[in-house]
């Protein structure tokens, strides 16, 4: 688990039932945010350095979002842009499934290794919940996607069955297809989550 660094995060949302114009509203926010993300694996296949797995990925993004200023309004350009008062709304985002990876160790030294590792899941189900206060609106998304996790680093053995890693670590999640439970009409894709950035872990084998 985590915490994001601080950034701005925009929100946009399109008409596709009108002609001409179809957007319809765009804002910006000061955004900040933690992450978590769980995994099992199970070992199908291993040689000496390198292992074969399959498991289960868990992975869950919150997000806040205050300061925000409109830009596009009801179709409209806002000039000068217009200030959300009061913005105070949270978004979770969640994906989970089944993955499939390789993993490889190289040992430098006794008890230090390098690792690198990568796994994909072709199919996973991603959630969305979102609270917008300014209209004290509440609504879930469901829809389905595929992730990808790679990361390189070192690895410290601690005896035979225990070590942690240090390193760096990407995660790409990317939504397919979707839809929103407050309209059938209103559709959910497009939407692409990255986390990336220094990683520390632990493992234990039983």
């Amino acid at each position: 688990m985590g915490n994001m660094n601080p950034a701005i995060g925009s929100d946009s949302d399109w008409n596709y039932t009108v002609g001409g114009n179809q957007f319809w509203y765009y804002g910006e926010f000061k955004t900040t945010g933690t992450a978590y993300f769980m995994s099992l694996n199970w070992i199908k296949h291993q040689n000496r350095n390198s292992q074969l797995f399959y498991g289960y990925t868990y992975q869950r993004s919150q997000y806040r979002m205050t300061d925000g200023i409109y830009y596009v309004n009801d179709y409209h350009i806002e000039s000068p842009p217009q200030q959300l008062y009061h913005l105070n709304s949270a978004y979770t985002m969640t994906y989970q499934g089944p993955h499939i990876g390789i993993r490889s160790a190289k040992k430098i030294s006794p008890g230090v290794s390098i690792e690198d590792s990568i796994k994909y899941t072709p199919l996973a189900l991603a959630k969305g919940h979102g609270d917008w206060n300014l209209r004290n609106l509440t609504f879930n998304h469901t829809g389905s996607a595929q992730m990808l996790d790679t990361l390189a680093g070192l690895r410290f053995s601690l005896g035979d069955s225990s070590a942690f890693s240090l390193g760096y670590r990407y995660q790409w999640a990317r939504l397919f297809q979707g839809g929103e439970d407050l309209s059938s009409t209103i559709s959910w894709d497009k939407a692409i989550n990255i986390q990336r950035g220094i990683y520390f872990t632990g493992v234990t084998r039983f």
